[in-house]
């Protein structure tokens, strides 16, 4: 998630809050428009598609990879890290893919969250 003044402002480049209005006037500017030109539940709507089309595409590929990789109805652990953390937790929760490993505090630098789980993946595997 997008901390309160992280998101810059398009035309000043200066950090502005982020609120409903605003996030409503960076929707519709997506598409060449403001929100005199589009009615706001127009643009949630947008919005919502969006969204309903990444966690689509989330949870496509992640059973693409599962299926590739293990074996049915072997019960995975997944680690989710990064800034789409939330959206990718929504996705496999609504479709109860795996468990999912949420705690970070396992990891000394959550920067390297990704290579230290291989590497514990790799020492689980060769240790048993």
């Amino acid at each position: 998630m997008i901390k309160e003044l992280e998101m810059l402002h398009p035309f000043s480049g200066k950090k502005i809050k982020i609120t409903r209005t605003n996030s409503l006037d960076a929707i519709a500017r997506s598409v060449c428009a403001d929100k005199t030109l589009i009615e706001c539940d127009k643009i949630v709507k947008m919005a919502n598609y969006v969204y309903k089309k990444q966690m689509r595409k989330i949870i496509d590929n992640c059973n693409r990879i599962i299926n590739r990789n293990w074996l049915y109805n072997t019960k995975l652990k997944i680690l989710v890290t990064g800034h789409g953390a939330k959206l990718i937790k929504n996705a496999l929760h609504s479709e109860k893919i795996g468990e999912i490993i949420d705690d970070m505090a396992v990891f000394e630098n959550s920067e390297n969250a990704t290579a230290i789980a291989l590497s514990m993946l790799l020492a689980e595997k060769y240790n048993n």
